[in-house]
This record gives structure tokens, C-alpha cells and sequence, in this order.
């Protein structure tokens, strides 16, 4: 059946029998329309730095096929790869991931099993998790799963994996004895009220850190750790939830997170405790909403966030290393549903890159500055929510479009029919 949906993403000025990509730049002279169904993307995504500098890893939940799948951006564009995780159960929510260390460094993957209520790790066999993978239940104790933050212990290169046992209201951590996960144990770090939701994970100069938030108090916590991670330092940050966190130099951590009215909060945490250093508000009320922190290479932290009052995924680049002065306020892109969930990160040439998603649109979409500064940007389509392939398109002798593509949810050749020249419709 034929379905026409809103412009932007394929065709049309096209030679006969050309074909064209999944995920075509548009070229002059082109106009961009979405030809296929929109498939939910989900709300849960994780982006990381792949192997070389202008790559990025992601893994994206396909709500309308409950499906983890790859997804890789290159100086070539993006697209969506293959299905990780088994069809047939609900695997890929709350997902997250990082790079192990090795000859290449190969992505390890927590996510969250919505049929099961168990925490699933991924093992990648290749660099960009294009190519096999073995997937485990690692905890399947309960409920648990949900909010998962994953990092590296840089001694041993082993996944950690912090994530919120429902059940109990608890924050635990999965620790892996061995770089792929074949085995490794579960702990409970706080298990204090309700405790452990929108867990972050940060490891620095032997210290494992994690944030969450307490749900029955309304505040931010922090959790401090050494190997072999079995006793934490627990600590109260103030008012607020969805806190992010980088390590930072000499063995603090930079921690940013949504206030209690919404604001952009900062801190930059000198020793395990925070004490001696206060918090910052970066922005006003409802502008720092669902934040994301990263430290650039020339050791400026920049945070992506959004604005749930005008709808816009925003950016602060800061002007120093603890954000106390020469901050810069980006309005990345503006719409209903644009960014409300993000992830910042930066280019070995330590130009920030935001990645956010279009809810209304179902795709990923990214923000990249053109300089150090941020003095300009550029926008581009990242990954559509579509798992397709194969596409081809062939002109009729009225000049309307012919299209054809592979679902690979079901492997069917859907055939589109463009409504005028144009595909306006």
C-alpha cells in the first residue's frame, strides 16, 4: 500500500535506472521526500566515538519491530546496518554502550529486555558492531535492567555496567570479568528508598563514578568507587534528575544535570566527596532539560540540551574547564519534538558534534560546528528510523518518480508511486 508522508527524505530530478542510497545528501537541484513508512525510532539510542575520528557507533531501538540495531556515521554519511538482538523478544530499550580497548577496539552493549526484565549485554566482534556479537542475560534477578550506563575499567579493560533494579527501588552495577563479558557478578550500590533511576557512568584515573537519581527525594546522587568496586562512597549533589557525567583531569569528574526547575546545573568535582566546589546554573528555567556532557580536546566541557518550553535542541559550549566564565548558549534547531533527548560529543579536532532526536520525524538527526568555537554549524540527517535497503528509483515518462526498496523487517519490495514530478506527495 502507498503511503505519503511528510517531505525530506527520497527523491526526485533523477536519471532513469539511477540508484540511490538509504540515506541520500541531498545535491542541488534535488528535493528530499520520505517515500516509506515511518518506523518509531524509540526514544532509547546510545552514540559512541568509533574507531577512527570521524566515526560514530549507534544503537538504536526500533519500537515498531522491539529490535536493537546497529547504526555507523562516516565522512560518507549514515545508516542503519543490521538487527543485534534476537527477533521475537522486546531487547533494546534503556541502551548504552562503550568502546573496549584492543587491535581494533570493539563496542560492548547493556541493554534492557522488556519481555524478560533482565539486563542484556552484547559483546561486538568488530569495530562497529556490524559483524556477529554474542548477546547475555547477565542479571535476570528481577526486574532489572532499565537505565543502563556503561564504561570501561581502563586496569583491565572489562565492561561496568551501572543500571536500576525496579523491583527493589535499587542502583546496582554488573561487573565483568573479562573484556567480553562471558561472566562477572551483580552488587547492589545503593539500596536506600528508590534509588538508581537515569544512571550515569564515568571512569577516571582509577575511580569509577556514577550519578542517578534519588526518586524519593527528588535530589541527584553520586557514588564513588576503587576496584574492586564492591564498597561506594554515596553522596548528595542537590535538587534535580538526569545527570551526566564526564571524568576530568587530575581525577575529578565534571557532572551536569536537569535542576528542579528545569535550568542547566554544573559542577566540577575536585575529589570523591564534591566538597569545595559549588554548583552553577548555566541557564534559566526549562532550557536545560535531558542534558548530555562531554570534555572536549582542548578541555572545555560542552553540554547538549533542550529546551521543553520552545522545543529546541540547545548546546552550552563553556568558556573555561569548570564553566565559570565565556559560556556560549546554542540554538542548535528549533521544533515540537526536535531534541528531547540528545547525546554531545566532540571530533579529534575538538569541534563539538551534537546527535538528538526528531520524535515527530523518527530519526536521528546532528548539529556539527564548523570551528573549535562553534561560530557556525552545520545540520544533517544522521540515521532515519527505517530499516531499509536496496533502494532503486526509475522515472515515468510523465516524470513521476517510480520507487522500490527492501523492508528489512520482512524482507517485502513495497512500490511507490510519486503523487506529481515533484513528490510533493
Amino acid at each position: 500500500m502507498q503511503r505519503h508522508l511528510p517531505r525530506w527524505f527520497l527523491c526526485c530530478s533523477l536519471l532513469l535506472g539511477a540508484a540511490v542510497q538509504a540515506d541520500p545528501v541531498a545535491q542541488p537541484g534535488f528535493v528530499l521526500q520520505r517515500i516509506d513508512g515511518k518506523s518509531q525510532l524509540g526514544e532509547h539510542y546510545a552514540v559512541i566515538p568509533g574507531r577512527f575520528s570521524d566515526k560514530y557507533v549507534g544503537l538504536l531501538y526500533l519500537a515498531e519491530e522491539a529490535r536493537l540495531y546497529q547504526a555507523s556515521c562516516d565522512s560518507n554519511g549514515c545508516r542503519i546496518g543490521r538487527a543485534l538482538s534476537a527477533e521475537g523478544r522486546d531487547r533494546g530499550r534503556h541502551v548504552s554502550a562503550a568502546m573496549r580497548p584492543g587491535t581494533p577496539p570493539k563496542p560492548f552493549v547493556a541493554s534492557y529486555d522488556a519481555g524478560s526484565g533482565d539486563l542484556v549485554g552484547l559483546s561486538c566482534n568488530n569495530d562497529d558492531c556490524s559483524f556477529g556479537g554474542q548477546e547475555r542475560v547477565l542479571d535476570g534477578d528481577g526486574d532489572v535492567g532499565q537505565y543502563t550506563a556503561t564504561g570501561i575499567d581502563a586496569a583491565t579493560g572489562a565492561p561496568l555496567i551501572g543500571y536500576y533494579d525496579a523491583g527493589n527501588g535499587d542502583l546496582k552495577l554488573y561487573v565483568c570479568a573479562n573484556t567480553d563479558c562471558s561472566s562477572g557478578s551483580a552488587r547492589v550500590v545503593d539500596g536506600a528508598g528508590d534509588r538508581g533511576r537515569h544512571a550515569a557512568l564515568a571512569y577516571g584515573n582509577g575511580t569509577l563514578w556514577i550519578a542517578y537519581d534519588d526518586s524519593s527525594s527528588g535530589e541527584i546522587r553520586l557514588a564513588s568507587a576503587t576496584a574492586p568496586y564492591d564498597s561506594f562512597s554515596l553522596h548528595t549533589l542537590g535538587s534535580g534528575t538526569k545527570a551526566t557525567l564526564q571524568a576530568a583531569p587530575g581525577g575529578g569528574v565534571d557532572i551536569a544535570w536537569e535542576g528542579a526547575e528545569g535550568d542547566l546545573m554544573f559542577r566540577h568535582c575536585t575529589n570523591a566527596t564534591c566538597a569545595g566546589t559549588a554548583s552553577i546554573a548555566l541557564t534559566g528555567a526549562n532550557l536545560g532539560r535531558a542534558p548530555s556532557l562531554t570534555r572536549l580536546p582542548n578541555g572545555r566541557p560542552f553540554v547538549s540540551h533542550h529546551d521543553s518550553g520552545g522545543g529546541a535542541v540547545m548546546g552550552t559550549l563553556c568558556g573555561s574547564a569548570t564553566c565559570d566564565n565565556g559560556n556560549q548558549l546554542l540554538v542548535f534547531e528549533n521544533g515540537p519534538g526536535m531534541g528531547a533527548r540528545s547525546v554531545a560529543l566532540g571530533y579529534a579536532d575538538g569541534r563539538p558534534l551534537a546527535i538528538y532526536r526528531d520524535a515527530n520525524q523518527s530519526s536521528l538527526r546532528m548539529s556539527e560546528c564548523t570551528t573549535t568555537a562553534c561560530s557556525a554549524f552545520n545540520r544533517r540527517l544522521a540515521v532515519d528510523g527505517i530499516a531499509t535497503g536496496s533502494p532503486g528509483v526509475a522515472m515515468r515518462a510523465d516524470g513521476r518518480a517510480v520507487l522500490t526498496w527492501v523492508r528489512r523487517s520482512d524482507r517485502q519490495p513495497p512500490l511507490a508511486v510519486s503523487a506529481d514530478a515533484t513528490c510533493t506527495q
